[in-house]
C-alpha cells in the first residue's frame, strides 16, 4: 500500500517518537527513523525515492545532538497541514524540518542538518538585528 508520504525522523526521544508513530498511522503517513549509522546515505535513498541508489558508506560520526525531521512525498499545503494537526494532537514541535528537493536529495543527513543549522542561525541573527533597530 502506497502512504500518503513518508517522515524522516532523527534523535527523537522514545515516548515523543511513539506518540507521533501514532498520529501519522492515522493520517497513513510512513515515519521512518534514522539511525546514526545511516546518516552518510543520500536523503533520496533515506526516503525510498525510486532510482535512487544506496552508497553503502557507514557513517561513524554519531548523533547529531537534537531532533530533525525531514517530509518527502508530501506538498508544501500537505506538510502545513499536517504540521498544525500534529501541534493539535499535543505533539511537541521541532526546530529543524526539511522537505526533500531536487537540491538536496543526494545530501547525506548530516550536510542537511548543517545546513538547517545555518539557516537557523541566519534567521536568529535576522531577527535579532531587526529589534535592535526599534
Amino acid at each position: 500500500m502506497k502512504h500518503q508520504g513518508i517522515v524522516l525522523i532523527y534523535e527523537w526521544e522514545r515516548e515523543k517518537e511513539r506518540q507521533f508513530r501514532r498520529f501519522c498511522e492515522i493520517k497513513d503517513i510512513k515515519v521512518k527513523s534514522i539511525s546514526p549509522d545511516l546518516y552518510s546515505e543520500t536523503m533520496g535513498v533515506l526516503a525510498e525515492i525510486s532510482g535512487i541508489r544506496k552508497n553503502g558508506k557507514q557513517d561513524l560520526g554519531g548523533k547529531l545532538g537534537e531532533e530533525m525531521m525531514v517530509f518527502a512525498g508530501m506538498d508544501s499545503e500537505k506538510i502545513g497541514h499536517f504540521l498544525d494537526t500534529c501541534y493539535m494532537a499535543g505533539i511537541r514541535s521541532v526546530q529543524l524540518k526539511a522537505v526533500i528537493t531536487p537540491y538536496n536529495i543526494f545530501w547525506n543527513s548530516r550536510q542537511l542538518y548543517q545546513e538547517l543549522k545555518k539557516e537557523r542561525e541566519s534567521l536568529l541573527s535576522t531577527r535579532s538585528e531587526n529589534t535592535e533597530d526599534l
